[in-house]
Protein backbone atom coordinates (compact mmCIF):
# COMPACT_ATOMS: atom_id res chain seq x y z
CA UNK A 1 0.00 0.00 0.00
CA UNK A 2 1.21 3.64 -0.93
CA UNK A 3 0.69 6.63 1.19
CA UNK A 4 0.27 10.08 -0.90
CA UNK A 5 0.34 13.15 0.79
CA UNK A 6 -1.22 16.35 0.10
CA UNK A 7 0.63 18.74 -2.12
CA UNK A 8 -0.59 21.63 0.18
CA UNK A 9 1.58 20.33 3.33
CA UNK A 10 4.59 20.57 1.56
CA UNK A 11 4.59 24.02 0.36
CA UNK A 12 3.63 25.26 4.06
CA UNK A 13 7.05 23.79 5.15
CA UNK A 14 9.10 25.52 1.96
CA UNK A 15 7.25 28.67 3.18
CA UNK A 16 7.99 28.23 6.80
CA UNK A 17 11.36 27.74 6.05
CA UNK A 18 11.75 31.05 3.75
CA UNK A 19 9.91 33.00 6.50
CA UNK A 20 12.27 31.48 9.17
CA UNK A 21 15.28 32.44 6.85
CA UNK A 22 14.16 36.23 6.31
CA UNK A 23 13.21 37.16 10.03
CA UNK A 24 16.78 35.27 11.05
CA UNK A 25 18.56 37.76 8.51
CA UNK A 26 16.37 40.38 9.63
CA UNK A 27 17.59 39.95 13.03
CA UNK A 28 21.35 39.77 12.22
CA UNK A 29 21.14 42.77 10.17
CA UNK A 30 19.73 44.84 12.87
CA UNK A 31 22.34 43.14 15.09
CA UNK A 32 24.80 43.99 12.91
CA UNK A 33 24.04 47.76 12.55
CA UNK A 34 23.98 48.33 16.34
CA UNK A 35 27.50 46.80 16.80
CA UNK A 36 28.71 49.44 13.91
CA UNK A 37 26.99 52.22 16.01
CA UNK A 38 28.49 51.44 19.17
CA UNK A 39 32.09 50.43 17.73
CA UNK A 40 31.72 54.00 15.77
CA UNK A 41 30.58 55.58 19.75
CA UNK A 42 33.71 53.79 21.67
CA UNK A 43 36.27 55.26 19.17
CA UNK A 44 34.77 58.50 19.33
CA UNK A 45 34.60 58.32 22.87
CA UNK A 46 38.40 57.20 22.94
CA UNK A 47 39.19 60.02 20.60
CA UNK A 48 37.73 62.53 22.45
CA UNK A 49 39.89 61.22 25.97
CA UNK A 50 43.31 61.58 24.15
CA UNK A 51 42.40 65.11 22.42
CA UNK A 52 41.05 66.25 25.97
CA UNK A 53 44.98 64.63 26.76
CA UNK A 54 46.59 66.33 24.61
CA UNK A 55 44.72 69.57 25.39
CA UNK A 56 45.74 69.31 28.72
CA UNK A 57 49.50 68.45 28.20
CA UNK A 58 49.76 72.02 25.75
CA UNK A 59 47.73 73.80 28.46
CA UNK A 60 50.51 72.34 31.13
CA UNK A 61 53.10 73.69 29.17
CA UNK A 62 51.89 77.42 28.37
CA UNK A 63 51.18 77.50 32.42
CA UNK A 64 54.90 76.37 33.08
CA UNK A 65 56.54 78.29 30.89
CA UNK A 66 54.45 81.75 31.85
CA UNK A 67 55.38 80.71 35.86
CA UNK A 68 58.47 80.52 35.01
CA UNK A 69 59.19 83.49 32.97
CA UNK A 70 56.98 85.62 35.32
CA UNK A 71 58.37 84.37 39.10
CA UNK A 72 61.73 83.03 38.16
CA UNK A 73 63.14 85.00 35.25
CA UNK A 74 64.26 81.93 33.20
CA UNK A 75 63.95 83.20 29.92
CA UNK A 76 65.97 86.84 30.02
CA UNK A 77 67.30 87.74 26.70
CA UNK A 78 71.13 88.86 28.57
CA UNK A 79 71.63 86.01 31.46
CA UNK A 80 71.44 82.24 31.12
CA UNK A 81 68.84 80.41 33.61
CA UNK A 82 71.65 79.07 35.81
CA UNK A 83 69.04 76.18 38.20
CA UNK A 84 67.32 73.22 36.50
CA UNK A 85 63.80 74.14 35.70
CA UNK A 86 61.01 71.21 36.01
CA UNK A 87 57.48 71.20 35.67
CA UNK A 88 55.41 69.10 36.59
CA UNK A 89 57.43 67.48 38.54
CA UNK A 90 59.88 66.60 35.56
CA UNK A 91 63.33 68.15 34.48
CA UNK A 92 62.42 70.38 31.30
CA UNK A 93 64.61 69.14 28.20
CA UNK A 94 66.11 69.92 25.05
CA UNK A 95 65.35 68.36 21.86
CA UNK A 96 68.26 66.23 22.75
CA UNK A 97 66.65 64.85 25.76
CA UNK A 98 69.35 66.77 27.63
CA UNK A 99 68.35 69.04 30.43
CA UNK A 100 67.36 72.46 28.20
CA UNK A 101 69.73 75.29 28.72
CA UNK A 102 67.18 78.44 29.35
CA UNK A 103 67.52 82.09 28.76
CA UNK A 104 70.51 84.30 27.50
CA UNK A 105 68.29 84.52 23.73
CA UNK A 106 65.47 85.65 22.62
CA UNK A 107 63.77 82.04 21.57
CA UNK A 108 63.88 78.66 24.03
CA UNK A 109 62.39 75.30 22.94
CA UNK A 110 61.84 72.69 25.73
CA UNK A 111 60.17 69.44 26.29
CA UNK A 112 58.48 67.21 29.55
CA UNK A 113 56.82 64.35 30.22
CA UNK A 114 53.52 64.77 32.01
CA UNK A 115 53.40 62.82 35.34
CA UNK A 116 50.12 62.47 37.94
CA UNK A 117 50.72 62.66 41.82
CA UNK A 118 52.61 59.24 42.81
CA UNK A 119 55.21 59.86 39.93
CA UNK A 120 53.55 57.69 37.28
CA UNK A 121 53.81 59.03 34.11
CA UNK A 122 51.48 59.43 31.45
CA UNK A 123 51.87 58.52 27.79
CA UNK A 124 51.32 62.44 26.96
CA UNK A 125 54.29 65.12 26.25
CA UNK A 126 54.52 68.55 26.01
CA UNK A 127 56.92 70.54 23.45
CA UNK A 128 57.09 74.41 24.29
CA UNK A 129 58.39 77.17 22.32
CA UNK A 130 59.15 80.58 24.14
CA UNK A 131 60.17 83.49 22.40
CA UNK A 132 60.97 87.01 23.84
CA UNK A 133 60.81 90.48 22.53
CA UNK A 134 63.84 92.21 24.11
CA UNK A 135 62.92 95.57 23.55
CA UNK A 136 59.10 95.57 24.25
CA UNK A 137 59.25 92.52 26.34
CA UNK A 138 56.75 90.87 25.46
CA UNK A 139 56.69 86.98 25.52
CA UNK A 140 54.81 84.39 22.98
CA UNK A 141 54.40 81.03 24.29
CA UNK A 142 53.66 78.21 21.80
CA UNK A 143 52.88 75.03 23.87
CA UNK A 144 52.27 71.77 21.60
CA UNK A 145 50.52 68.64 23.86
CA UNK A 146 50.66 65.38 22.18
CA UNK A 147 48.46 62.44 23.78
CA UNK A 148 51.65 59.98 22.84
CA UNK A 149 55.57 60.55 22.34
CA UNK A 150 55.23 57.87 19.71
CA UNK A 151 53.89 58.89 16.22
CA UNK A 152 51.07 56.42 15.57
CA UNK A 153 47.84 56.99 13.49
CA UNK A 154 46.01 57.64 16.61
CA UNK A 155 48.84 60.36 17.75
CA UNK A 156 46.36 63.60 19.04
CA UNK A 157 48.52 67.26 19.15
CA UNK A 158 46.62 70.16 20.75
CA UNK A 159 48.43 73.70 20.72
CA UNK A 160 47.76 76.80 22.81
CA UNK A 161 49.61 80.05 22.27
CA UNK A 162 49.41 83.10 24.46
CA UNK A 163 50.81 86.46 24.30
CA UNK A 164 51.83 88.71 27.47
Amino acid sequence: MRFHLPQKNFRRQGFTLLFAILVASLLLSVGLAILDLTVKRLTLSAFGRESLMAFYAADSGAECARYWDLKRDAFSTTTVFSGTMTCNGQVVKDSNGQPAVLGGDTLSVFQFDLSIPGGQTLPAYVEVTLEKDPVTGRSTVSSRGYNTGVATPRRVERGIRTEY
